[in-house]
């Protein structure tokens, strides 16, 4: 009996210790499985499907969680270029692109919550709204950080119903540095696109002048600074308020550095005396000559590349050999006593100016110019010559034929005579 006594209270010790043992795990650890257990999803929508500029629209974020939420607190971005902040409940504050949600004090919200926030559609274009960094959702009981997933929304601007979608230019003017016009070619017009123009060297920069017919559109103007020697391609770009684009494009040559050869002022023993009539070079040997610009009809003749001359700054067009040891004779375009014009030979080591027989420039540029007809030719008379020796060679057979047969003929004669 008395062992019996001293056993009893050994079992009830081992229930109070495992109770004991329990409460203490659910004690330390409850809040912490808690607070990993309940999560949070927020959600954005709009009350349109279409948005155009000039609507207000209204963005909900919705709260989702599994559990009751109490507190809020996040950062929400958007793009204010596009939407313009108008209204919220009074715990969202803020503009400029992010509004601050601080609903401290909320009352319990069981499941679901939501916040209705009003923009206004200030501008065509797309715009994500989005929940900054990281948000808090504090559990309503315990007070305890939820586990939080948002998804952001792109929100797309549509033009006004009324938008103009003019996206022409009405006036289109280039200016060097030295606000000289720079022609076009061709002659601007809102419905011609492409265009090609020319500056000098020592032209770096152009101003242009491009206004759009509908003053709501926006022009944008590139590749118009820094021009590079050869070609530089400018565009200006045209976008209406509907967003309709037109695009014009100039092909600017700005022409290579020339190099600088001065020509001699003075007269030398052999000949040539340089001199200005108003804004003329005139070159004097035993006959004047004046130098012009060289007709269109005048080709450039085979191996020579253009280069400048100079004379008290003013510029004289001429022509150089593109072989070495050959820079001491330039071709210039000069106009004689008698009023002709046409190539002369410049030689600046023995100052002597000659014209240039012209003839052979002229045969190398008809060769030049005739040359795909002229295979064309070749190749036709050699098909007509191989046509030509088939029927001869026909004919040549046809006649030894009839020979063939008149002297079978006369045979046949002879023996009947017989």
């Amino acid at each position: 009996m008395e062992k019996k006594s001293v056993k009893q209270p050994n079992r009830h010790m081992g229930f109070v210790a495992v109770f004991l043992l329990v409460f203490v795990l659910q004690t330390a650890f409850g809040r912490e499985w808690e607070a990993y257990a309940a999560s949070v999803t927020i959600t954005f929508s709009t009350d349109k499907e279409e948005i155009r500029v000039g609507d207000v629209v209204e963005v909900t974020m919705t709260l989702t969680s599994t559990d009751t939420m109490g507190d809020f607190e996040a950062y929400l971005d958007y793009d204010s270029t596009v939407l313009e902040f108008s209204s919220a409940p009074a715990c969202i504050q803020g503009g400029g692109g992010r509004l601050r949600i601080s609903d401290i004090g909320a009352s319990a919200s069981r499941q679901e919550r939501t916040y209705k926030i009003r923009f206004l559609a200030a501008a065509q274009g797309s715009c994500l709204v989005s929940l900054y960094d990281r948000p808090i959702v504090y559990g309503y009981s315990d007070g305890v950080g939820m586990s939080v997933t948002s998804v952001s929304k792109t929100i797309t601007v549509l033009p006004a119903s009324n938008a103009s979608g003019n996206s022409k230019l009405s006036v289109l003017r280039i200016l060097d540095g030295t606000t000289q016009t720079v022609p076009l070619t061709p002659e601007f017009s809102p419905e011609v696109d492409t265009y090609f123009s020319a500056v000098p060297y020592d032209t770096a920069d152009l101003i242009l002048s491009a206004l759009a017919e509908d003053s709501r559109s926006e022009v944008v103007i590139s590749g118009q600074q820094k021009l590079q020697f050869g070609n530089n391609e400018v565009t200006i770009t045209v976008t209406a308020e509907d967003g309709s684009v037109t695009k014009y494009t100039i092909y600017v040559y700005r022409e290579p550095e020339p190099t600088q050869t001065p020509l001699p002022e003075e007269k030398t023993e052999s000949g040539v005396m340089l001199a200005l009539e108003g804004e003329s070079v005139v070159l004097t040997e035993y006959h004047t000559y004046t130098a012009v610009e060289r007709p269109e009809d005048f080709a450039v003749p085979e191996g020579y590349e253009a280069t400048y001359l100079f004379l008290n700054e003013i510029q004289v067009e001429a022509y150089a050999k593109k072989e070495a040891g050959s820079e001491g004779i330039l071709l210039l375009m000069l106009r004689n006593e008698a009023g002709e014009t046409g190539w002369y030979s410049y030689d600046r080591v023995e100052q002597t100016v000659q014209r240039v027989q012209e003839e052979r420039f002229v045969i190398q540029q008809i060769v030049e110019a005739e040359d795909e007809a002229l295979v064309k030719a070749l190749e036709q008379y050699k098909s007509n010559q191989g046509v030509l020796l088939f029927v001869l060679a026909l004919l040549c057979g046809f006649c030894l034929l009839l020979v063939s047969l008149v002297v079978w003929l006369l045979i046949l004669k002879n023996r009947r005579m017989r």
